[in-house]
């Protein structure tokens, strides 16, 4: 797998267009195609852009060794600014979530169904 078929993955992997993909790097969707193609070969610039944007690894982008996930804090925070536009405190609350053991979050979800069970209760018992 070359370079622009891992481009093309990282894009994929955050479920942007071509166009949403170039707009983050400060690109035209055209430009990304030639890159996901192998037509163009990423300038410096770009390879550090994606890898900072998207928390990918360097050695990943460029030689496809290890894992895509870079430094795991970029990693969460770009994924969660993939998911779409929130308010700052609504971002920090999510990346502190993902950065949480799975069994954390796990206990964390059990202790919000609970809360929301009880809300059930409380509107059901008020009407």
């Amino acid at each position: 797998m070359g370079i622009g078929e891992r481009i093309k993955q990282i894009r994929e992997a955050f479920d942007l267009t071509q166009e949403e993909f170039g707009a983050r790097l400060g690109y035209g969707r055209a430009h990304i195609s030639m890159l996901e193609g192998g037509e163009r070969i990423p300038t410096e610039r770009a390879i550090v852009d994606i890898c900072r944007i998207f928390g990918i690894s360097r050695e990943w982008l460029l030689e496809g060794k290890g894992d895509m996930r870079g430094d795991e804090q970029n990693f969460i925070a770009a994924v969660v600014d993939s998911m779409g536009i929130m308010d700052p405190e609504e971002r920090e609350f999510l990346i502190s979530y993902f950065r949480l053991p799975e069994e954390h979050r796990k206990a964390f979800v059990r202790f919000l169904d609970g809360l929301l069970e009880q809300q059930k209760k409380e509107v059901t018992a008020a009407r």
